[in-house]
């Protein structure tokens, strides 16, 4: 397997770090790039030509589901991705998206060999082998809509800060 970038957005370090160990001791190469929040994980989106983005539904001033919904009208690839939460009740969340790339819902805590199996399956889009995942994992695949709404929320929460009133 060649080396593959991923691109993890997540607001807890330390999941991050779990994500990084699980990955280098799969056996596979990866180059792993980490962002806490959303500016950083929007700039990490610009630089780096991702093979998969793992990002938490939950962030500071907006979520996993608009940088996705950004990510799409950048790159035009599909590029996979994974969403993470500690609750369950953003399984249907993502479920409803509406796009033309295949995207996984896992609930934190991760277990580190599942989700290392995962990855490797998102990454080699090995269809015999999505198949076993797609309950533990929930593999959805949806048609690709206009993201402008998506787009402009995640904007309006980027760009909208108080600004120093002139007086």
């Amino acid at each position: 397997m060649s080396l593959k970038n991923v691109v993890i957005v997540d607001d807890d370090a330390s999941f991050i770090l779990l994500v990084k160990k699980a990955l280098e001791n799969s056996g596979n190469s990866y180059k792993i790039y980490g962002a806490n929040d959303i500016q950083a994980g929007f700039n990490l989106v610009l630089e780096v030509s991702a093979d998969l983005f793992i990002l938490d539904v939950q962030l500071p001033k907006s979520s996993g589901i608009n940088l996705s919904h950004a990510i799409d009208e950048l790159d035009k690839k599909s590029v996979p991705t994974i969403f993470v939460s500690g609750d369950k009740k953003y399984k249907q969340d993502i479920q409803d998206l509406n796009v033309d790339k295949d995207v996984w819902f896992v609930k934190k805590p991760i277990d580190t060999k599942e989700f290392s199996v995962v990855v490797d399956s998102c990454l080699n889009h090995a269809g015999d082998n999505l198949s076993t995942h797609k309950a533990m994992s929930g593999l959805l695949r949806r048609p690709k809509p206009i993201m402008i709404i998506g787009l402009f929320h995640l904007f309006c929460l980027l760009y909208t800060s108080p600004s120093p009133r002139d007086g």
